[in-house]
């Protein structure tokens, strides 16, 4: 082979890898068709550093910079709707209603005046969900904690520390995924929300996932899945299913709170990762418009 010809294979090569890294510091060399995960270098690091007697106060090894939204309003640039004003009489203002936000940053700031549960008169801020508003991935949690509460941001204490080694192990880092929770506010001591607090803001979540467009959701516990799919069974039987929530594929695992507890349920979430994985590929490869696959992920046929 002459020298031309392989600088021409050598510049496609590069090509190719500078578009399969979507511009992410993480880049996994491998054939599809692999067990993806299955010499995961960081498992054992974990595994290592969750100590089962004292599983709350692990400390892992992972990066202690905290995430920045990327989807904050630009400064000097005042939205829309933050004109407007409440109803006299203390009725909904039906300009708060989340399906009339055209944009991110209007919804965030109707979520941001929204009472229509209790957990607003607790709240020390709403929690709106940060990352890339053109992920073809999105992870869905349950609720803010503490930190959350606090910072405003999803997913920033331990458990947030652990869905971040979770995220680089699919090939990405967090500034290229995008995190948002069930509900935007705390429920009091960490508590499961409430079936009304769900529905109150089930709204808000429905009109973000509607605009971010995503071409996967990857659901975080129970709650979440549920909310999502009402008709699916526990976690414990539906993680790792490939099932369709308005037509998007969705894949439901554990949360990462529970995996500080449970450590031994690690590897079933690198398996879902490297499924997760194998999705994405393929859609980088044979869908760059990134339009949804047009498999059944019904759970009909599950």
């Amino acid at each position: 082979m002459n020298h031309e010809k392989i600088q021409s294979q050598l510049n496609k090569l590069e090509q190719t890898l500078k578009y399969h890294a979507k511009g992410t510091r993480w880049l996994f060399l491998e054939r599809i068709n692999q067990d993806l995960l299955q010499d995961l270098e960081s498992l054992p690091e974990i595994l290592s550093s969750i100590s089962p007697e004292n599983s709350h106060q692990t400390k892992l090894q992972i990066p202690q910079e905290q995430p920045k939204p990327l989807d904050k309003p630009p400064v000097n640039k005042p939205l829309e709707d933050q004109t407007l004003v409440k109803t006299p009489g203390g009725g909904e203002n039906p300009s708060l209603d989340p399906l009339g936000a055209t944009n991110l940053d209007s919804l965030r700031f109707r979520t941001r005046n929204c009472e229509k549960c209790s957990l607003s008169q607790t709240r020390t801020t709403t929690v709106f969900g940060q990352g890339n508003q053109k992920a073809d991935i999105v992870f869905v949690g349950e609720a803010p904690g503490e930190d959350e509460d606090r910072t405003g941001l999803a997913f920033v204490g331990k458990a947030g520390k652990l869905l971040t080694q979770i995220i680089h192990s699919i090939g990405l880092n967090r500034e290229a995924v995008y995190i948002c929770n069930i509900i935007k506010c705390r429920p009091p001591g960490n508590r499961n929300p409430n079936a009304d607090e769900i529905t109150a803001c089930f709204p808000f979540l429905l009109k973000q996932l509607e605009l971010l467009k995503p071409g996967l959701i990857v659901t975080l516990g129970n709650v979440a899945t549920k909310a999502l799919i009402p008709e699916a069974s526990g976690i414990m039987k539906m993680r790792g299913k490939l099932i369709s929530f308005n037509g998007i594929p969705l894949i439901p695992t554990f949360h990462p709170s529970y995996l500080l507890r449970n450590q031994s349920a690690l590897p079933q979430v690198w398996n879902d990762m490297r499924q997760i994985r194998q999705i994405l590929h393929k859609r980088s490869l044979n869908d760059p418009s990134k339009t949804h696959p047009q498999e059944d992920y019904s759970l009909e046929n599950r």
